[in-house]
């Protein structure tokens, strides 16, 4: 897993790029607490090159979205491919979550 952030309106914007698997989730777990700990607020995963989700990738999601809730921040998700919006569909994530089909109305929600 390739994680590639950037900022822009006080927003974290955060690149998956790889699966979200039993493999990568715990370093990308690792990657998004340390985001938060230096002062994320608000945060945007960005999908768009996620070919697959586990419900070990569904558990950093809540995780983060969770701690970012207590904190008084938001966590929005977008660019979901047919398989991994499923998956949200399947779980309940789709109700849990702010879902957005693109960044740019990710963005704008916050």
């Amino acid at each position: 897993m390739n994680i590639n952030t950037s900022n822009e309106n006080d927003v974290c914007i955060v690149e998956l790029d790889g699966k979200l698997d039993t493999a990568s989730a715990t370093p990308t777990e690792v990657s998004l607490t340390e985001l938060l700990d230096s002062g994320v607020s608000q945060m945007l995963i960005d999908f768009g090159k996620v070919p697959y989700i586990a419900s070990s990738g569904l558990r950093v999601l809540l995780k983060i979205a969770q701690r970012l809730s207590k904190d008084g921040g938001k966590l929005h998700v977008c660019c979901l491919n047919e398989m991994v919006s499923e998956v949200f569909e399947i779980s309940g994530f789709d109700k849990i979550l702010a879902v957005y089909k693109n960044s740019q109305d990710a963005k704008e929600a916050f």
